[in-house]
């Protein structure tokens, strides 16, 4: 995957989150777009943008300036930019925040970019929960999304919530991708546990479409091929008289 296909990924997550108003977990991935590509004036405004909000929604004044450091640092990279400089003027006509604040702030010094990475990256629990707090239709495009980087975090984050997750078509938007993730150990644990007592049965057809995709990858990565020993220990005729035909709608 290019670094361009990257930051998409990364821009259309934190997109998601800052349009469901959870603004830390926005912060977090924008994070991600400017370590990707530091020149990208979008990427400094999205964050920028991101942080404002979590400053509002936090009253944090501290944390304000610093958005606004980094819409002036988008600003800087793309002066033709409309996105920073038409936030910037509002900033500016606003009687909460006034000219002089608004010049009074500096473009942000990419030097400091580590402690701030530091500061606003969050933890594993903190990403599940933000996860669990988004709408249906939101988590189902977050699956898609975190499945296509098919990072480590997003495999733990995922792998539970094809489990417990409340809504049944974001556990089958996940299970149709979760190959990707063969070469993680602790997938097999979660395959077998779905193996046992029927519990794959509410996953059909993605329960058994998957594990064959995962039965051909594991060999290619020089892993122990677990998935075929699980589909032989089910009854693959009847894998699909199950619910078959009812699952995959909202485009999941």
């Amino acid at each position: 995957m290019s670094i361009k296909e990257q930051y998409t990924l990364y821009e259309q997550i934190s997109l998601t989150y800052l349009h469901e108003q959870n603004y830390a977990a926005s912060v977090h991935f924008f994070l991600f777009c400017v370590k990707l590509q530091p020149e990208h004036s979008n990427a400094w405004y999205g964050l920028g943008d991101a942080i404002c909000e979590l400053a509002n929604e936090q009253k944090s004044g501290e944390i304000y300036d610093l958005g606004v450091s980094f819409i002036k640092k988008s600003l800087s990279i793309d002066p033709n930019n409309e996105y920073p400089r038409s936030i910037l003027a509002m900033m500016t006509q606003s009687t909460d925040v006034g000219p002089q604040r608004i010049q009074g702030i500096p473009t942000f010094n990419e030097k400091n970019i580590s402690e701030i990475k530091e500061r606003f990256t969050l933890k594993q629990e903190a990403l599940a929960a933000s996860f669990k707090s988004c709408s249906d239709d939101n988590r189902i495009r977050l699956a898609m999304f975190l499945c296509d980087v098919s990072d480590h975090f997003s495999f733990n984050l995922l792998n539970e919530a094809v489990i417990n997750d409340k809504n049944l078509h974001v556990k089958l938007a996940i299970m149709k991708r979760l190959y990707v993730y063969s070469a993680h150990p602790p997938l097999k644990e979660t395959f077998e546990y779905l193996a046992e007592e029927n519990r794959w049965r509410s996953y059909n057809p993605y329960f058994y479409l998957t594990l064959k995709q995962i039965s051909y990858i594991l060999p290619q990565i020089n892993k122990t091929d677990w998935a075929t020993k699980i589909l032989e220990a089910i009854d693959p005729s009847q894998i699909h008289q199950s619910n078959g035909g009812s699952f995959g709608r909202n485009g999941s």
